[in-house]
């Protein structure tokens, strides 16, 4: 077991609501990336949260750079996602924490431990607040996550994303039977009308 904060280049939080105001969202700008737009470990882009080159330049420490992992400080507690290279460069909201991992990890390994039920649990606990609940960077870094060799997490990766493909190819052959089912129920209560 390691703490997060001793396998990371760097914990950073997403800038301050004072360094970001409603007024420097642009129209078809670079993207800012805040809780709501972590769904099921992918990033959805809002296209009105978007800031210009300018805004992104002077709050240039909080860009994503491919392999970050991105993670909701508020709100639901172990939100994130891994950053793809086509998001290379947009913007930390300020509901959100940047992970950038050392070497030594496998960026989909900590993402699974991230987003596992007992990581979510601990989240929960530690998060501070009545209203809303809110992570800090020291609840984060002290986090502990299981760290096996470099070539047992790739291992470990390539098994949960061979069945996550498994599962997501049931589903796909699943909602397709059950549109045959349903197209075979209309054709038999159309006969029927017909005949009846």
């Amino acid at each position: 077991m390691v703490k997060l904060g001793d396998v990371c280049e760097a914990i950073l939080t997403g800038p301050f609501g004072s360094s970001l105001h409603q007024s420097d969202y642009v129209v078809d700008g670079i993207p800012v990336i805040n809780p709501q737009n972590i769904v099921d470990g992918a990033v959805i882009k809002d296209e009105t949260k978007t800031v210009s080159s300018t805004t992104r330049e002077r709050l240039k420490e909080f860009t994503l750079r491919e392999n970050d992992i991105v993670i909701g400080r508020r709100g639901e507690m172990g939100r994130c996602a891994v950053v793809a290279a086509e998001m290379n460069g947009w913007l930390c909201g300020t509901g959100c924490f940047v992970v950038r991992l050392k070497a030594a990890c496998d960026i989909r390994f900590v993402f699974f431990q991230l987003t596992s039920p007992q990581v979510k649990a601990h989240l929960e606990e530690q998060a501070v607040g009545v209203t809303l609940k809110n992570l800090n960077q020291s609840i984060l870094s002290d986090l502990q996550i299981p760290l096996p060799p470099l070539a047992t997490q790739q291992a470990i990766v390539a098994e949960i994303e061979t069945e996550q493909a498994l599962v997501a190819a049931n589903r796909e052959l699943i909602a397709r039977f059950e549109k045959k089912i349903q197209a075979t129920l209309a054709l038999v209560w159309g006969e029927e009308k017909v005949e009846g």
